[in-house]
């Protein structure tokens, strides 16, 4: 992100840095509810909708990613991305953490 802040010439390498932290907000934002949707999709379709649902939100992320590459400029595809980057962790690490709670029921 800091690299694409570099068509900004007149921010210094702190304020470049803070934007780059700005568009890591959405990051958080992504990861609350890719944990929810998450979340809700294991409780209603199980495990294996889920499973084929991160694959889906894995190419999205990889096509948003290349597209935000090509264009190299901080702008809305930046917190897009950092968005669908966060929604993808949060899935995933709930899916994980569903699946590891469900192959060991015997521990608490």
């Amino acid at each position: 992100m800091i690299l694409s802040l570099d068509s900004h010439p007149d921010l210094d390498e702190n304020h470049k840095t803070s934007w780059a932290l700005f568009g890591m907000v959405a990051f958080g934002v992504g990861e609350v509810f890719g944990g929810f949707i998450m979340g809700i999709t294991i409780d209603k379709f199980g495990s294996k909708t889920a499973g084929i649902q991160n694959v889906i939100i894995a190419i999205i992320m990889t096509a948003v990613t290349i597209t935000c590459i090509q264009i190299n400029e901080y702008n809305y595809m930046t917190f897009i991305m950092c968005f669908i980057w966060g929604y993808l962790d949060g899935s995933v690490n709930i899916h994980c953490f569903s699946i590891m709670g469900f192959q060991f029921v015997s521990k608490s």
